[in-house]
């Protein structure tokens, strides 16, 4: 292991824990890239997201860069 780390083989190590043992919830942010920048389609985004009952909140954020 060690030696693939060093390689560069392995890029990452990961630990996952028991949100229970810790006593903790969990929250994840995730960004989606996406190739339409239009009202309609944030709109029907939201719309889709909102209806899976973990997702608990939708915020729209502009990086300043252009494709």
């Amino acid at each position: 292991m060690q030696r693939l780390k060093e390689t560069g083989v392995i890029r990452a190590q990961v630990a996952l824990c028991d949100p229970r043992k810790l006593a903790v919830g969990t929250t994840v942010f995730v960004a989606v890239k996406v190739n339409q920048h239009t009202q309609t389609w944030a709109e029907d985004f939201t719309r889709a997201v909102r209806d899976i009952p973990e997702v608990v909140e939708v915020d729209e954020r502009g990086d300043g860069l252009s494709d």
